[in-house]
């Protein structure tokens, strides 16, 4: 129980904390505003509303039920990545288009999103540390319960299987969330190329690379993690870093001048000493 329960906690911290402070990190090393950061966040929640209800109607047509649930498993795994890979690129882009005129700047458009990436990450990691605090102050026998007894048997039931997990998925879990924030990083910044330098082909290049993430998180999905599937995440996660390292240095972000240290209009340069 100790190993477990400090595995969650580093879980915790990395799927909750760490997106956060990269969040704040950012906004005041680039000195943007927080309007930039809850675009990111707020395109996320919508993509979070609107996936589920066209999912249920692509679901509910003829061609669905008679030709698509019959596709093998690979192919039914592509076919739903890239369309999870449509709506969640046309949200993003329009999360971007509204705020075009203000992510001009790698610093601009890293706010929007280290938003729509932190907050996926976040919203997991408050949800593991809701379960986590519940299954420690969990007590049955606590005075004003009103829980019938199969239901305080159930919630029991629960509590004794949480704390009968493995000691290191929480840790995988973590490392699972720390890759999916890296690539939704990457991808992030490709939509931002192409609304701010009007390069439109990144946005075709996300929404392939995507499709491929999205296939490949399905495949992962289906089997319980093992030293595979822990190698897959990391060469993932390190992967789509390179990749955000890589569109950096080829943006002349490397270059950016920070607008707040920026000199400003029409100030004379300081006389150097003779």
């Amino acid at each position: 129980m100790p190993f477990l329960t400090v595995s969650f906690v580093i879980s915790i911290l990395i799927q909750l904390v760490l997106p956060i402070g990269l969040g704040v990190l950012i906004m005041r090393r680039y000195h943007t505003p927080w309007r930039l950061l809850t675009v990111g966040v707020a395109a996320y929640l919508v993509f979070q509303i609107v996936e589920l209800p066209l999912f249920q109607a692509i679901g509910g047509t003829e061609f669905y039920t008679t030709q698509i649930v019959n596709l093998p498993p690979v192919a039914y795994a592509i076919l739903t990545g890239f369309l999870a890979a449509i709506i969640e690129q046309a949200i993003r882009t329009g999360g971007f288009l509204l705020v075009r005129n203000s992510v001009q700047t790698w610093g601009g458009g890293l706010t929007v999103t280290a938003g729509y990436a932190g907050i996926e990450s976040a919203l997991i990691g408050l949800q593991l540390l809701l379960t986590l605090i519940f299954a420690l102050t969990y007590n049955p026998a606590a005075p004003g319960s009103t829980l019938t007894p199969e239901e305080a048997a159930s919630l029991q039931a629960q509590v004794t299987s949480f704390w009968q997990l493995p000691w290191y998925l929480p840790l995988v879990a973590g490392l699972q969330r720390m890759a999916v924030f890296l690539m939704q990083s990457a991808l992030g910044i490709m939509v931002w190329l192409a609304i701010s330098r009007r390069m439109w082909v990144w946005v075709g290049a996300a929404l392939a690379w995507q499709t491929a993430m999205n296939t490949l998180s399905v495949i992962l999905a289906a089997s319980m993690p093992n030293l595979g599937t822990i190698a897959l995440y990391i060469l993932i996660g390190v992967v789509n870093g390179a990749i955000l390292v890589l569109l950096y240095k080829k943006t002349g972000a490397a270059q950016e001048v920070i607008p707040d240290l920026a000199p400003a209009k029409g100030s004379k340069k300081q006389a150097e000493p003779k």
